[in-house]
């Protein structure tokens, strides 16, 4: 495959700028991406904790056979996902008739 030339100045002062301020971005985002691969926020992640509560990552970790890969893809490619919840009391076989909605599936914790 040929290489495709640019006219652009990798040196120039405005190129500088934008490539400082991607780097930013990028770092900001990593740091995000960090925060919600942990669990959330440091109180958001004691509180959890000290309920007796597996993290969110831990649960999943805990359905994973060693080794296998977990790739976060359903939501994007509009596949159908399960949820990890604790049920509020209700009898979970019967969710539909206990917290009904509009698709007839029960609602998943609505406030």
């Amino acid at each position: 495959m040929s290489r495709i030339e640019t006219r652009l100045n990798a040196r120039a002062a405005d190129f500088q700028a934008n490539a400082a301020a991607m780097r930013a971005l990028v770092d900001d985002l990593q740091q995000r991406f960090a925060q919600v691969e942990a669990g959330g926020g440091e109180a958001a992640r004691a509180k959890h904790v000290a309920r007796g509560k597996l993290l969110p990552r831990e649960r999943v970790a805990e359905l994973l056979d060693p080794g296998t890969p977990f790739l976060e893809i359903a939501e994007q490619n509009h596949l159908p996902c399960i949820y990890l919840v604790d049920s509020g009391g209700a009898n979970l076989p019967n969710q539909d008739e206990v917290f009904p909605d509009r698709d007839h599936f029960g609602r998943i914790f609505y406030n």
